[in-house]
């Protein structure tokens, strides 16, 4: 058989392969239009976080330290402690920043000072971090004053909250010392132990 050119054919297909390519297209807008807000949302996420060593993590502790009147090196070691300085680090439970925030602190952090809840993007800049768990480590510290080995008290506090240390190893008198193995709670000793140390090796600097 003869093949006989029809260029009102090639013209049709040719009209038809452009409509498809349209169509197409207007699917794929708005998959382009998620993926360039999602972008967006991860690089300004990302240049919201101005990078900072250690020295300025360091500077803005002891500022918001005295601000809160707790101990610069307390509220350091609980920072190496709780994020090894890394300022995006996120706990397995939900945790936020340099200082491990949760929900429940900067919830009563609100509560008690009457500042606005901050978003979750604003916990992770190092001053808010910094600030409100500078304030919590003081609320918790005020629990114990008097108390001989209110110290001890105050991290474990911290790090496992006002219940489980009333109910584990809160001494029966004030001028009772709080020894390590009496904490009962195995991952609360440690922490409490890695802080102590931390901050002895920063006084002998």
């Amino acid at each position: 058989m003869m093949y006989i050119h029809d260029p009102f054919t090639k013209n049709y297909d040719f009209i038809t392969m452009m409509e498809k390519s349209k169509n197409s297209s207007i699917f794929l807008i708005p998959i382009v239009l998620i993926f360039l807000f999602v972008a967006g949302a991860a690089l300004w996420h990302h240049l919201n976080l101005r990078e900072v060593n250690k020295a300025q993590i360091d500077a803005i502790a002891e500022a918001m330290a005295a601000k809160h009147n707790v101990k610069p090196e307390l509220v350091k070691a609980i920072i190496w402690k709780e994020s090894r300085y890394h300022v995006k680090a996120v706990g397995k439970a939900g945790e936020v920043g340099l200082m491990q925030i949760h929900t429940s602190a900067v919830q009563e952090w609100s509560n008690r000072t009457k500042n606005p809840m901050p978003t979750r993007t604003q916990l992770f800049n190092p001053e808010t971090n910094i600030n409100i768990g500078a304030w919590y480590l003081s609320w918790t510290g005020s629990h114990w004053k008097g108390y001989k080995s209110a110290l001890v008290l105050q991290i474990s506090e911290y790090n496992a909250g006002y219940g489980n240390v009333t109910k584990g190893w809160k001494p029966k008198s004030p001028d009772a010392e709080v020894k390590l193995e009496q904490i009962n709670i195995t991952s609360t000793r440690k922490y409490v132990h890695d802080v102590l140390k931390r901050m002895e090796a920063m006084s002998e600097k």
